[in-house]
């Protein structure tokens, strides 16, 4: 039976934030599946139990929009129109089979092997060129200079905006991207408000390129992603749409974590700095150079949500979310809560 414990809920105070190793391995090993009355959702640490919760889609979902459309207000939905339906096709936030059909159409457009390979010399050279930038022996802001800017041009390029609206780009990105992460400074109302403006210009700028690759097909991925065919099966215009924004958020907001924090980790433990010395080939996961990826992850979790009989009156293992790890376990996380679809 799990013991009380006394623990600040927000998951994200400050220990939580600057320490999250120590905040959720305490959870870990006192409560591993903490009900969190202020995320209204439970909370799972155990690896174990967070591999089981994140592949089980007949009792959990990923659908977060069915959530937040259901609890919401008439006046929020109409207010938030174009920002929910955006969401909604989003391949994160969509359940077998519709996720299914979804990956493999957008695998079909970009990530294989070949593909990856071939961008890879530019990616160096917009690399080289922010590192040019640097001035030797004088002090930088590591997130300004570099974190934050390279993956909005490595994404943008891969994707084919034109370089004169990558700083608009970069804008709506962070916008649509507001209610999901921290935003110190930034008011709740004003959040959503900006969220909502930035999905109808940015999905109205990414509509019409779209429609010009149409016509004119380029060697980018939107053109991928028009062309990307499975079975007879296509693409439409709102699942490119939605999708190219969920890339540049995806793209930006982790890679800008991980480079930050990956630095971070070789400053607290300069030995590890000859580990990761790259060699003739890249990296491989378990080969001892890629350590900012296992300690200084991207994020801390995912939200997901309890399908129906996984509610709070269900068997632990069985209603459970996951969020949260600590040392020696997966950094990423899951959150679900405990409601019905």
């Amino acid at each position: 039976m799990a013991q009380a414990i006394s623990i600040n809920e927000d998951l994200l105070c400050p220990e939580a934030i600057d320490d999250p190793y120590t905040y959720f391995g305490r959870l870990r090993e006192l409560d591993p599946v903490h009900w969190n009355p202020l995320w209204q959702g439970w909370i799972v640490t155990r690896y174990k139990d967070v591999v089981a919760v994140l592949l089980d889609a007949t009792r959990f979902s990923s659908d977060r929009m069915a959530y937040l459309d259901a609890h919401a207000s008439a006046e929020k939905r109409r207010a938030l129109e174009a920002y929910f339906a955006m969401l909604s096709r989003w391949l994160v936030f969509i359940d077998p089979p519709d996720h299914t059909r979804l990956r493999l159409l957008l695998q079909r457009a970009s990530f294989t092997p070949k593909q990856l390979a071939a961008w890879r010399p530019r990616v160096q050279s917009i690399v080289d060129e922010l590192l040019e930038r640097i001035e030797p022996g004088k002090v930088v802001d590591f997130v300004q200079a570099f974190a934050f800017p390279l993956p909005v041009l490595v994404v943008s390029e891969i994707l084919g905006f034109p370089a004169e609206d990558r700083e608009q780009v970069r804008q709506w990105t962070t916008d649509v991207a507001l209610p999901f992460f921290l935003a110190l400074g930034v008011e709740s109302r004003e959040k959503w408000a900006r969220a909502e403006r930035a999905a109808k210009e940015f999905g109205a700028y990414a509509r019409d390129l779209i429609r010009a690759r149409k016509k004119q097909p380029r060697d980018d991925l939107l053109t991928a992603m028009v062309q990307a065919e499975h079975r007879g099966d296509f693409l439409n215009e709102d699942e490119v749409v939605a999708n190219t924004v969920l890339l540049m958020i995806a793209g930006h907001e982790t890679t800008s974590n991980l480079l930050a924090n990956g630095l971070l980790a070789f400053i607290r433990h300069p030995e590890q700095i000859e580990v990761a010395a790259p060699g003739p080939e890249p990296a491989r996961p378990g080969s001892g150079r890629v350590p900012a990826l296992r300690s200084a992850g991207d994020g801390h979790g995912a939200l997901g949500q309890a399908g129906p009989g996984a509610g709070r009156a269900a068997d632990p293992c069985r209603r459970q979310a996951a969020a949260g790890a600590g040392r020696g376990q997966p950094r990423s996380a899951a959150v679900c809560r405990a409601r019905p679809l």
